[in-house]
């Protein structure tokens, strides 16, 4: 029975009667829970909204659990262990609670963590791994021989499992993306070599002869160059584009590679089985002479080849060579006695060669040819080579005992004597060179 005692009527709840009246005139009616007996215990919940009340099912010893002040939706009612032991999860979304129950019938609740990031595994053994906080696509399960390997906390594509050797070993490698990891092929003594963090493309696996292999890492494929020699040994360039190597094998095979210069650059030459290479200068700066008598070849490196001249070798065989200077500006000279002369560096229009009787060669450098005047006596084959002066200006007098005068223009009108000399001069100077040209007749007047 209950009564009213002054309050309002919608702050009076009227609670059944089972052995005790109780009167409740404290909270709103929405207030107010009643729930169910347990060996006749009413038990009446106060102050809470309904909805944050939960009643849970009794459980086998008809003990009833209520939860107060929480909303429904954050209780979860575990089903019963097979110990009948009851339990409730308080205060955590369903979403976030995972019941795992292992063979054993351990029941495993985890509290806390959404659905998609709890991982069960389960071994041989019958031992339950629960992995949590996890992504389930950052774990990684392999077994070898029931053992079980777990990979937690990174990306499935981040976790490569390399095959098993003849133990039954596992090797994971762990962190590297799937294709970083290069995985070489066994070797004779069944060694497995695993490349880890370099591309695959930067990987490259060499095997030689006797059965040793090379692995070179992290340089692209097309910077690795083999070479094998007769003897089996082998040579690895590393680090140098393909078309930088250079690879030049001699007569005693002798292997030469030449690393890190284009192959424009290299000149290679042999003579007599002896091999000469010439590196880092381009091909057309590169002048190999003709072989002389001793099959000796002179290569003359840095000079284009139109700066080159070769002269034909003298009676002694011995072959020159000009270099660094053009073609137009050496000028081969040859005498009786098979002296080769060569004049170098001027061009050939400002050298003139002079041949006396006595087979004396005399050339002048340097000086245009109109500028040269050759005058060779009669008896005493004396050559006189005026040099430096334009070919009019030298008058060429012939005095007693076939000595020659000769004088610039300017000069022989300085050196006449009388004042009737000059007069003449004065007046025909056309015909006082004629006049003395005639006095002159065995004279001959060269210019080459």
């Amino acid at each position: 029975m209950s009564f009213d005692i002054g309050v309002g009527v919608e702050k009076a709840v009227v609670v059944e009667e089972i052995e005790v009246d109780i009167l409740s005139v404290v909270v709103d009616v929405e207030k107010v829970v009643v729930v169910g007996t347990v060996e006749d215990v009413l038990i009446v919940v106060v102050g809470v909204d309904v909805e944050r009340v939960v009643v849970v099912v009794e459980t086998v010893e008809d003990v009833l659990i209520v939860v107060v002040g929480v909303d429904v939706e954050r209780v979860v009612v575990v089903v019963e262990t097979v110990e009948d032991i009851l339990i409730v999860v308080v205060g955590v979304d369903v979403e976030r609670v995972v019941v795992v129950e292992t063979v054993e019938n351990v029941l495993t609740v985890v509290v806390g963590v959404d659905v998609e990031r709890v991982v069960v595994v389960e071994t041989a053994e019958d031992v339950l791994v629960v992995v949590v906080g996890v992504d389930v696509e950052k774990v990684v399960v392999e077994t070898v021989e029931d053992v079980l390997i777990v990979v937690v906390g990174i990306d499935v594509g981040r976790v490569v499992v390399v095959g098993t050797v003849e133990e039954d070993v596992l090797i994971v490698v762990v962190g590297v993306n799937v294709e970083r990891v290069v995985v070489v092929v066994e070797t004779a003594e069944d060694v497995l070599i695993i490349v880890v963090g370099v591309d695959v493309e930067r990987v490259v696996v060499v095997e030689i002869v006797e059965d040793v292999l090379i692995v070179v890492v992290g340089v692209d494929v097309e910077r690795v160059v083999v070479v094998e020699t007769v003897e089996n040994v082998l040579t690895v360039v590393v680090g140098v584009d393909v078309e930088r190597v250079v690879v030049v094998e001699t007569a005693e095979d002798v292997l030469v590679v030449v690393v890190g210069v284009d192959v424009e650059k290299v000149v290679v030459e042999t003579v007599e089985d002896v091999l000469i290479v010439v590196v880092g200068v381009d091909v057309e700066r590169v002048v190999v002479v003709v072989e002389t008598d001793e099959d000796v070849p002179i290569v003359v490196v840095g000079v284009d080849v139109e700066k080159v001249v070769v002269v034909v070798e003298t009676v002694e065989d011995v072959l020159i060579v000009v270099v660094g200077i053009d073609v137009g500006r050496v000028v081969v000279v040859e005498t009786v006695e098979d002296v080769l002369i060569v004049v170098v560096g001027v061009d050939v229009e400002r050298v003139v060669v002079v041949e006396t009787v006595e087979n004396v060669l005399t050339v002048v450098v340097g000086i245009d040819v109109g500028r040269v005047v050759v005058v060779e006596t009669v008896e005493e084959d004396v050559l006189i080579v005026v040099v430096g002066v334009d070919v009019e200006r030298v008058v060429v007098v012939e005095t007693r005992d076939n000595l020659i005068s000769y004088e610039t223009v300017e000069a022989a009108h300085l050196s006449m004597e009388t004042d009737s000399h000059k007069e003449i001069f004065q007046s025909n100077k056309s015909s006082f060179y004629r006049e003395h040209k005639l006095m002159a007749s065995a004279i001959k007047l060269k210019q080459i």
